[in-house]
């Protein structure tokens, strides 16, 4: 009847035939974009089903992400904080943070820029990291 599928129209599909990929394409926009006109439109259902896809989608990147990972790490522990750090009182923390920060000069960059945010013990093993000094016994 029709020359070529260009030229048929979509209501002219059997019921037992795909619909072109193009042709649902433009449907889907023309519907997203009826919706994003009128939020009115949206439903309970609708938010309902894009918080599951939202949640079905996430849990897929992050199971991508976890593909991307060696298969093999070793884990590494970190060496329990010094006696003497542990003494010591959040100014004093701060205080030995920055006699380090002088003394590293340049080659020092933390990248919590916000140590008042950091726990007490968040700054103990950031010192505890940082320290070259060697461990006492």
């Amino acid at each position: 009847m029709f020359p070529s599928d260009k030229d048929r129209p979509i209501d002219a599909l059997d019921a037992n035939e795909d619909m072109p990929i193009d042709a649902l394409d433009a449907m889907y926009e023309d519907a997203a974009l009826a919706a994003a006109d009128d939020p009115s439109q949206i439903t309970e259902e609708d938010r309902v089903w894009a918080e599951g896809m939202r949640r079905r989608m996430l849990a897929r990147i992050a199971e991508v992400r976890r593909s991307l990972l060696p298969k093999h790490v070793k884990s590494v522990v970190a060496p329990p904080i010094r006696a003497a750090y542990l003494a010591m009182n959040r100014d004093q923390l701060i205080a030995k943070l920055e006699e380090l920060a002088h003394r590293m000069g340049n080659t020092l960059q933390i990248a919590h820029r916000k140590l008042s945010e950091l726990s007490d013990n968040d700054l103990r093993r950031l010192l505890e990291t940082l320290d070259a000094e060697p461990r006492e016994p």
